[in-house]
Formats: C-alpha cells, sequence, structure tokens
C-alpha cells in the first residue's frame, strides 16, 4: 500500500458496534442476551474455548437446570456461600433471585419451586 492510499474499512460500520463476549457459559449467554436486547443493532459473538457451550447449565440441578434460588433476603442468601459472603451482599443486592426470576419469565420461562428451595425452569 502507498504512502498516499488508504486502508478500505468499507467492513467496519462504526454505527453497529460489536460486543465479544469471552466464554459460553451461563454468564456469557446472559451478558450476550443483555447486550442484543440492549442494541438490536449490535454484532455480539460468543468466544468458547472448549467444543461445547453450557455445560456446567446443562449439569446445574442434576440436570434440571437449577437457575436461581428461593431466598429473597441478600443478607440470608450471602450466608449460603461460606467464601465471600460479605463481598456478595452488594452483589445481591443490585440483582437479586427474585430479578433471575424476573428475567426468564419475561422471556416467557417460567419456574418451578422445589422443597429444596431450588429455583428450575419448567422445562427441566
Amino acid at each position: 500500500m502507498g504512502a498516499q492510499e488508504k486502508p478500505n474499512h468499507s467492513t467496519f460500520d462504526v454505527r453497529r458496534p460489536s460486543v465479544a463476549i469471552i466464554g459460553g457459559g451461563a454468564a456469557g449467554y446472559f451478558t450476550a442476551i443483555t447486550a442484543a436486547e440492549s442494541d438490536p443493532q449490535a454484532k455480539v459473538t460468543i468466544y468458547e474455548m472448549s467444543r461445547r457451550t453450557l455445560t456446567k447449565v446443562k449439569i446445574s440441578g442434576g440436570g434440571r437446570c437449577n437457575v436461581t434460588h428461593h431466598c429473597f433476603d441478600p443478607k440470608d442468601l450471602a450466608t449460603h456461600y461460606p467464601r465471600g459472603s460479605r463481598e456478595l451482599r452488594a452483589a445481591f443486592h443490585r440483582w437479586s433471585p427474585q430479578d433471575t426470576i424476573d428475567w426468564f419469565k419475561a422471556r416467557g420461562i417460567e419456574r418451578i419451586n422445589k422443597d429444596s428451595g431450588s429455583e428450575y425452569s419448567h422445562f427441566s
């Protein structure tokens, strides 16, 4: 390319942001869905190192897809996490199990509450 030539950036559209999600687990998919809903014009791509995505989600709750826990008090919920419970309280105040339930419900996925306190998706 000569000194006066400019590179062709026609394939890059500044009006259409690109979002790269690193990791094809539950958090990666949640982030990708949220990004795509926030900006439908965005090009959202999930990058996963392994051959399959969502493998831990598929086995969560003994294969029944445990999506959250039926504990709605952030301080009480944090006690179920012995390492980092104090740090998690703030996060649980910002995003609670009820927020998770509402997020799935808004997308047409109902939940089933089990006696153990676990919340499963209706298709589990």
